[in-house]
C-alpha cells in the first residue's frame, strides 16, 4: 500500500527551472564536484537525472567529479584544498557540517550548494538567513532537532509499554548535539528513560556492541539520530537490529525501506534533486549567496508493516492511517 506524497521543497522565493534546452546557451563544458559520503549510489544518479530534466548533457554540457569521504572526516580538509584547487564552477557539499566546514574554509569565491542533512547552517554562522544567505553558499537544510523530538514521539506510540529508549549518536552526531538535547526534552512526558550510546566510526561501526549495551542499559527499542555515518552504513545498521530483533525508529525512508520499523523524515533524494535546480541556476550566472536557502516544508512516515510483524508487534490503526507509505 503505497501513500507517499510528493515532499516539496519551498523557499523564501522559488527556484523554479529554466526547463528543458537551458543548458544550450552553454560555450564549455562546466565542472561540478559533489562532495560526499559515498562516489556513487541512486542519490547521485538522481543529481544527473535532474540535471537532464533541465537540459543538460553529461560530458557534453557538464562534467561531474563525485568526491568521497567515505566517512573519514580526518580526509575532509585535504580532499576540499583538492577539489578548490581543480577551479571547478560549483560544489556540492552533501552531508554533516565536516562537509561544509572544510569546503568553505577552503573558498570564499566558488559558489557552494550544501545539503545540511543533520545541522542547521544558520545556527552555525555559515548563512545570514534563508532569504539572503550571503558570500558563496545557499542550499537546502532540514532541522533535526523538531524531528527528533517527533521519531521518539512516534516509537512510544507504537511501542507505548517501553520505558527505556537507546539514543545512538556517533562521531558525526554526538551525544551534545541539538538532536539529542530535543529527545531528552520529550522523554519526560513521554514516560521514557533515554540511555545515550555514542559508536565510534573507526573505521566500521560495531553496532552489535551498541545493540548489547543499549540492552545493558534496560532499552527496548533504538531511536537513531540523524547521521551521514549511519547512513552509509545502513544496510548492515539494519541487518543487526534484525537479527537482534530490536525495534528502531529513523529519519530517512532508506531504512525503513531496508527493514527498519519506521522513519519520519524528510526525503532525501528529493533534496539532491532541489541541489541541481541551484546548480542550474548558479551555471546559469545567478550568485550562490542571493539564492534563497530551502527546508523541507513535508515530510514522510513510512512503517514497515513486514518487520513489526517479524517482531510481533501490532501497529495500530491510528498510525497506519498517518503513514505516508506502509510497507508490507
Amino acid at each position: 500500500m503505497r501513500r507517499r506524497e510528493l515532499i516539496g521543497l519551498a523557499g523564501a522565493l522559488a527556484l523554479y527551472p529554466l526547463g528543458a534546452g537551458a543548458a544550450q546557451s552553454l560555450t564549455k563544458p562546466y565542472k561540478i564536484v559533489l562532495l560526499r559520503g559515498l562516489r556513487g549510489d541512486y542519490l547521485s544518479e538522481g543529481f544527473k537525472h535532474r540535471l537532464a530534466e533541465l537540459g543538460y548533457t553529461d560530458e557534453h554540457d557538464y562534467v561531474l567529479e563525485i568526491v568521497a569521504h567515505q566517512g573519514r572526516l580526518e580526509r575532509l580538509p585535504g580532499l576540499a584544498t583538492s577539489l578548490v584547487e581543480g577551479r571547478p564552477d560549483v560544489i556540492i557539499a552533501a552531508g554533516p557540517e565536516a562537509v561544509l566546514k572544510a569546503v568553505a574554509s577552503a573558498t570564499t569565491s566558488i559558489p557552494i550548494v550544501f545539503l545540511a542533512i543533520d545541522y542547521d547552517p544558520i545556527a552555525l554562522g555559515y548563512i545570514s538567513g534563508l532569504p539572503r544567505p550571503g558570500g558563496n553558499l545557499t542550499g537546502v537544510f532540514a532541522r533535526q532537532d523538531e524531528l527528533s523530538a517527533k521519531r521518539a514521539e512516534l516509537l512510544k506510540e507504537m511501542l507505548p509499554s517501553i520505558a527505556a529508549l537507546a539514543v545512538f549518536a556517533d562521531d558525526f552526531t554526538p551525544v551534545t548535539s541539538e538532536q539529542m538535547h530535543a529527545a531528552e526534552a520529550v522523554a519526560p512526558r513521554l514516560g521514557l528513560k533515554l540511555v545515550p550510546i555514542t559508536l565510534p566510526n573507526a573505521p566500521h561501526y560495531d553496532f552489535a556492541a551498541a545493540i548489547d549495551a543499549a540492552r545493558t542499559g534496560g532499552a527496548q527499542a533504538v531511536l537513531a539520530l540523524m547521521s551521514p555515518g549511519f547512513f552509509i552504513e545502513r544496510t548492515r545498521f539494519i541487518q543487526e537490529l534484525l537479527k537482534q530483533s530490536i525495534p528502531a525508529s529513523f529519519g530517512l525512508r532508506e531504512f525503513a525501506d531496508l527493514g527498519g520499523l519506521m522513519s519520519y523524515g524528510a526525503n532525501i533524494a528529493d533534496m539532491y534533486r532541489r541541489a541541481a535546480d541551484y546548480a542550474d541556476r548558479i551555471l546559469q550566472g545567478a550568485k550562490a549567496g542571493d539564492l534563497p536557502v530551502e527546508q523541507p516544508t513535508k515530510f514522510e512516515l513510512v512503517v514497515n508493516l513486514r518487520t513489526a510483524k517479524a517482531l510481533g508487534l501490532t501497529v495500530s490503526q491510528s498510525l497506519l492511517a498517518r503513514a505516508d507509505e506502509v510497507i508490507e
